[in-house]
């Protein structure tokens, strides 16, 4: 009988940071991956093309670039997301013609930020394989959510709306009308 041997795992998948399977199955599509990633404070968007020396970004984009187009809220939310992808869809349309989508080793659940930034990105036009169950409604990406629970709570506790909306009033945009702000944004970058 022979002994099992202890065989060192390769770094990154001891410290968790890659899940050598999922990779593998992306990598042998032959693909550029679109990578979305969240920090504490922001989207961020990167088309990454495989290399045996190692991955080449193609594209990089992060949603505090919406503030160029209008964008005064937060970076990190549903809206922004879509933004985000709808943005760097447009940045790299005319490079990469298809991609796949690389989700990170954690399991998402359906409708969070990250398919909200991949819903922008198929709607710009670059084509993604996809499961169309998992993308959010239209009404939780354009922010609607959002305005409806604003609505309903500045009519109950106005103190409370006043303290969970502060960077919102501070910006000067009224959060029942991040709907129409999303919208101009939106058109903005469909304008390139």
């Amino acid at each position: 009988m022979t002994e099992a041997k202890n065989v060192l795992q390769f770094k990154r998948k001891r410290e968790r940071k890659t899940h050598y399977g999922r990779r593998l199955a992306l990598l042998k599509s032959e693909l550029p991956r679109l990578v979305v990633r969240l920090s504490l404070k922001k989207v961020y968007i990167q088309i990454i093309e495989y290399s045996p020396l190692g991955d080449k970004v193609i594209m990089n984009c992060d949603s505090s670039k919406l503030n160029e187009y209008g964008w005064k809220l937060s970076n990190l939310n549903l809206p922004s997301a879509y933004l985000t992808g709808l943005l760097c869809g447009k940045l790299c349309k005319n490079k990469i013609e298809k991609v796949v989508f690389d989700s990170g080793k954690g399991n998402i659940s359906k409708g969070n930020v990250l398919y909200s930034a991949l819903k922008g990105f198929i709607d710009s036009g670059v084509n993604v394989p996809f499961s169309e169950n998992k993308l959010p409604s239209w009404e939780r990406i354009s922010g609607v959510h959002i305005k409806n629970y604003a609505l309903s709570m500045k009519e109950t506790e106005n103190d409370r709306y006043k303290t969970y909306f502060g960077n919102y009033l501070k910006s000067g945009i009224k959060p029942e009308e991040i709907d129409n702000l999303f919208n101009q944004v939106k058109e903005e970058i469909m304008k390139m």
